[in-house]
């Protein structure tokens, strides 16, 4: 009875692991695919279109065995997939990140001492 649990637990934790990973290799190829069929670059797109497929049917699979963990971990897995290919791609492009390091200050500094005023004017 117990190994029947845990075997429970364990199918549910590896199918949603796999169902995130998959989508989120493709969504990471599908930016490298788009990239490279732009640039005109014939076998670097047509291995990532079968990497596409590939991991296509990983999540198709995945979704068929168990939809209702399925649905969020793909969904999670597109989401980071997307950010990271993003940030690969222009890291610029996600300076709202909390752990990221801002290039200059988040406000104007206030100036340390008030400027002289001279005394012709007046």
């Amino acid at each position: 009875m117990l190994a029947q649990v845990l075997n429970l637990h364990l199918g549910w934790l590896f199918t949603s692991v796999v169902g995130f990973f998959s989508i989120m290799v493709a969504d990471i190829v599908w930016v490298l695919y788009i990239r490279w069929s732009s640039q005109g670059r014939p076998v670097k797109a047509g291995i990532t279109s079968a990497l596409l497929v590939f991991n296509g049917w990983i999540g198709l699979l995945v979704f068929l065995g168990n939809p209702w963990v399925a649905i969020p971990a793909e969904m999670a897995g597109a989401f980071v997939g997307t950010v990271i290919a993003i940030y690969v791609d222009r890291p610029e492009a996600l300076q709202w990140l909390p752990w990221r390091k801002r290039s200059g200050p988040r406000h104007r500094p206030l100036p340390l001492e008030a400027p002289e005023q001279s005394e012709d004017a007046g």
